[in-house]
């Protein structure tokens, strides 16, 4: 597959060939032979995902439904999430060299410890990735509590919370 016949699919056939590439929990050594093609399958299908959040975030807000909002805004971001994930993951397990430079680069553990990628672990590794994650579900609540706080605003007539809180 060359990037110019990738280019020339239709989003949606992007689409339906990741849907497959993550339902079928692996991507083969054929699929992964042009790594641009890949992240450029991802990049379009992420776009398009956000696109459909965007509208149906705001149908939803047009409907007073702020819960049904920010459940949806949560399902289109883990989805996003885990196509993007296992597509990126897959094609880094085929195309990664592991260079001195990366193996002396460093990164800190949630007990601040620091330690350098050629000598970490497994289980540093691990805790690790659970503090980005960690980090991720805190930034992706705040996320939603500000467009709450939008949305709130708008539908009271207010220029702020405190505004409408105390009017």
């Amino acid at each position: 597959m060359t990037m110019q016949s990738v280019l020339k699919r239709t989003t949606r056939q992007m689409e339906t060939k990741i849907e497959e590439l993550i339902q079928a929990g692996e991507i083969t050594l054929i699929d992964a032979e042009d790594f641009p093609s890949l992240l450029e399958c991802a990049r379009r299908y992420v776009e398009t995902e956000h696109r459909k959040r965007e509208r149906t975030i705001v149908r939803a807000k047009e409907h007073s439904a702020v819960e049904r909002s920010a459940k949806i805004h949560s399902q289109y971001r883990e989805k996003a999430a885990k196509i993007v994930t296992g597509v990126a993951v897959a094609a880094v397990k085929q195309y990664i060299q592991w260079t001195k430079d990366l193996l002396d680069s460093s990164f800190f553990l949630p007990d601040g410890t620091e330690v350098t990628w050629g000598d970490a672990t497994k289980v540093q590794h691990n805790l690790y990735i659970g503090m980005l994650k960690s980090q991720r579900s805190g930034l992706d609540k705040n996320i939603d509590l500000h467009e709450l706080a939008i949305f709130d605003i708008e539908e009271g007539g207010a220029s702020s919370l405190r505004e409408l809180v105390t009017a």
